[in-house]
């Protein structure tokens, strides 16, 4: 967790400056390649040359060059990283920087480590008097303090929040996708430069998130910093459009289905001891669909939409519906619940959908249930009581 004084002593210009270094390096390293290609590679492309030897030859100096080329998009990858983080930090800076004002101007004094304060001094003796025989102005002012050194904390926690964000990129941009190996490409090195480095932070975020998720899916041991750590990339690109489709894309609407059957099973059913920590996550995960279901015109919501087609009318588990103590009829734990209900209990948890995504799925639903468009009627009828609190 960074501290105020951390955040508002960092000389930002270092990023833009360290990026502009790695802009320079894949200059260069281009100018290798070049060299590389007119020399080295080349020998291997003359009539002087022949056999077996060639052969392999002309394969390793390949995977040689395509090295060079991996390591300069690895670099402008890492370039535009840092110039993101730069941006995003120096945003968040300045939004600190103006809560300090605001608290300053409200009667507060804000120390060099981020601590608040009553300003006394700028109460005259008459005035300082007065306060020092007033409880309820002293209660006031211990409230205004502590509401000014919670809006500062949140903040800072902001930055911090972010800075863990670009920790978690630079992490992931160096370790090589192997894209063009597997005879795929000319990719000779399994542990090489990144030919498929990616410079958004959030890209490299969402990844991350599908593979907690996944885990999680699978039922697989996950920590709880892993938890944590989704909530914090949910919470902190609510508004990403970059994170949130990039995360459901690699989900898919099938496994994002999976996903929040299994958190409401987590919930109410396997580990009820952590129930707000997936219903915090559940809120997450239909704020991210919210926000990746805005623009009805992109690519990403019309294959999404196709998916939550399909999907929508699958069987799902789902332990409140399986396990209800009154399902008749089946044996019990069988029953199983269809996607489009296990997606509207996800989005009551969410808010702000377009309305575009509104009438779409609400026009879905209908063809799967509506005889008339070839739906079926009782697609939706599950056995049991499922109304209350938990229930419902």
């Amino acid at each position: 967790m960074l501290t105020y004084h951390e955040v508002m002593s960092t000389d930002l210009g270092l990023l833009t400056t360290a990026a502009g270094k790695w802009d320079d390096m894949a200059g260069e390293l281009r100018k290798v390649e070049t060299r590389y290609g007119d020399s080295v590679q080349k020998i291997t492309m003359g009539p002087d040359w022949s056999g077996v030897s060639v052969g392999v030859a002309q394969t390793s100096f390949a995977a040689t060059r395509y090295e060079y080329s991996a390591a300069q998009i690895q670099a402008k990858a890492v370039e535009s990283l840092l110039r993101d983080a730069h941006t995003q930090f120096a945003d968040l800076k300045k939004r600190l920087e103006s809560a300090r004002d605001d608290a300053i101007k409200a009667g507060m004094t804000v120390s060099e480590q981020g601590t608040v304060a009553f300003d006394y001094a700028k109460l005259t003796p008459a005035e300082r008097s007065a306060y020092h025989h007033d409880p309820d102005g002293q209660t006031t002012s211990r409230d205004a303090v502590n509401k000014w050194q919670q809006h500062i904390n949140d903040r800072v926690k902001a930055v911090s929040e972010a800075d863990h964000g670009v920790k978690i990129a630079l992490g992931a941009v160096v370790v090589d996708s192997n894209k063009d190996a597997f005879g795929k490409g000319n990719d000779g090195t399994l542990n090489g430069f990144n030919a498929d480095a990616q410079g958004d932070i959030e890209v490299y975020e969402a990844r991350n998130a599908e593979d907690i998720a996944t885990r999680i899916n699978s039922g697989d041991k996950v920590s709880a910093a892993d938890y944590a750590e989704l909530d914090r990339s949910f919470r902190d690109n609510a508004k990403s459009t970059e994170f949130n489709q990039t995360f459901l894309n690699g989900m898919g609407a099938q496994n994002t289905l999976k996903f929040t059957n299994k958190l409401n099973d987590l919930a109410y059913q396997d580990d009820k001891t952590g129930k707000q920590t997936y219903l915090d996550l559940e809120k997450g995960l239909a704020n991210s669909l919210s926000n990746a279901m805005q623009d009805p015109k992109s690519k990403f919501y019309k294959d999404f939409r196709e998916q939550l087609k399909k999907a929508g009318v699958e069987k799902f588990d789902l332990a409140v519906a399986a396990e209800a103590p009154n399902v008749i009829s089946r044996r019990h734990g069988e029953q199983q619940v269809r996607g489009y209900q296990s997606l509207i209990t996800l989005m009551q948890s969410g808010d702000g959908y377009s309305a575009p995504f509104l009438h779409d799925l609400a026009d879905d639903i209908r063809s799967a249930e509506d005889k008339k468009r070839g739906g079926d009627p009782n697609v939706w009828d599950l056995q049991g009581d499922f109304s209350g609190k938990n229930g419902g």
